[in-house]
């Protein structure tokens, strides 16, 4: 009995672990995409770059100190011919003095701070603006994913509702060849009539099994947007419906895309006044304090220095670069509000093409709601007509088509709302 335990433990650990995640709206959807896909985590981990970017050059304008070494070996030690009176001597006579010894090896600590530096200054706020632009960069990542991700989940709803249409189409042809294998047992049906509905049963299979492709395609695509590992499933429990009032439209002016365009000509511009001030006067604190052993053959001669100072750059002639570097940031600057501007035309033509086609579905589902109601008493006539055997099959058959068309065809449109709907409307 133990044994049987301890081997169905096992079995139990073994077993690959699984879960169902469900999702009840598409913004459940994208709320987990912006904290589980790996576009999600590559934007945040390239925003974080650019934040310790900015902190990297930051630091260059704190104190800094540095422990540095120097050994040294004098080839050439630098003499001076003094009188001997000086050191006590003999008047008139002479000596040659040497200052230091051959090997030298010198400790030291370095201290400097930055106090006047307006190119640094400038390159800074320069580095600010490259963290906000990483920002509106993974903004335009993240939209980009939410577009594609909209575009599966309501394939994937349009599928669902699809395949329910197939069923209920395969219903219908299912009662009516019940009705015609009676008429044909009676003698009143021509086979082939009956081998053409038998025909219009295997359409509608073909269509179902078209759908469920399209659905596990759409449910793939999710899966693999949304980094869910291949042992879970997806459950969407959403309703296939449509408001079709617009509210809140997005603004072009806030799109990730132009707003990353804007912060780009920011930069450019920022460019501008970083070589201007380049051309400045630069003031930094320096100090430094060492100790030095000199030695040679057991003798040896140690001390201790100190400087405090104050270091003025100014800039006079660096052969046109500074020049140079004002006119390349100017044409850039230029090239960059260029760009900005093409940015938000494009933005702009995006959105009115969205809303063409939105207005054009929503313009087309009312006309559609008027044809499913007109083919489905259509439909509901014929049924009757057809039992009773006052119709024939190809005019049922006529009419069977015209309600599968016309439903294939609302849904299709209330696909193309929900998405430019999204499109239109989307926060971001």
């Amino acid at each position: 009995m133990k044994k049987q335990i301890l081997g169905l433990a096992a079995l139990f650990f073994t077993l690959p672990l699984w879960a169902q995640i469900q999702f009840g709206s598409l913004d459940d959807v994208l709320a987990y995409a912006d904290k589980n896909s790996l576009t999600a985590k590559a934007a945040e981990l390239t925003e974080q770059a650019a934040a310790k970017n900015e902190q990297l050059y930051r630091s260059t304008l704190l104190p800094r100190l540095d422990l540095a070494t120097a050994a040294d070996y004098n080839i050439i030690i630098p003499s001076m011919v003094v009188p001997d009176k000086l050191m006590g001597g003999t008047d008139g006579k002479y000596s040659t003095i040497r200052f230091g010894l051959p090997f030298v090896f010198t400790p030291a600590l370095e201290f400097s701070l930055p106090l006047i530096n307006p190119e640094k200054w400038e390159e800074l706020k320069k580095y600010v603006l490259e963290k906000e632009k990483a920002h509106y960069h993974s903004a335009v990542q993240l939209e980009y994913l939410h577009i594609q991700l909209a575009q599966a989940y309501f394939n994937a709803l349009a599928a669902k509702e699809l395949l329910a249409l197939a069923a209920e189409s395969k219903k219908t042809v299912a009662q009516l060849l019940t009705v015609l294998e009676l008429r044909k047992k009676e003698g009143v049906l021509q086979p082939v009539a009956y081998n053409r509905a038998k025909l219009l049963q295997a359409d509608i299979d073909n269509n179902a099994i078209q759908w469920r492709l399209l659905l596990a395609k759409s449910m793939n695509e999710l899966q693999q947007l949304l980094h869910i590992p291949e042992t879970d499933s997806l459950l969407l429990a959403e309703r296939f419906t449509i408001n079709w009032q617009l509210t809140e439209l997005a603004e072009a002016s806030q799109r990730p895309r132009f707003l990353l365009a804007k912060t780009a000509s920011k930069i450019a511009e920022q460019s501008i006044l970083q070589s201007k001030k380049a051309t400045l006067p630069k003031l930094s604190l320096q100090a430094r304090y060492a100790y030095q052993w000199q030695v040679q053959k057991g003798q040896t001669v140690q001390f201790d220095m100190s400087t405090v100072g104050l270091r003025l750059s100014v800039p006079l002639f660096a052969g046109g670069f500074y020049k140079t570097a004002q006119k390349r940031a100017a044409l850039l600057t230029e090239a960059a509000k260029a760009d900005e501007q093409q940015s938000l035309a494009q933005v702009k033509k995006e959105q009115a093409n969205w809303m063409i086609h939105f207005t054009a579905a929503a313009d087309k589902q009312k006309s559609l709601q008027q044809k499913i109601r007109a083919t489905s008493d259509n439909l509901r006539i014929a049924q009757l007509s057809l039992e009773e055997g006052v119709m024939e099959f190809d005019e049922f058959h006529t009419i069977f088509q015209e309600w599968l068309s016309a439903r294939m065809e609302h849904l299709q449109v209330i696909n193309e709302g929900l998405f430019y709907q999204f499109l239109l409307t989307q926060k971001r």
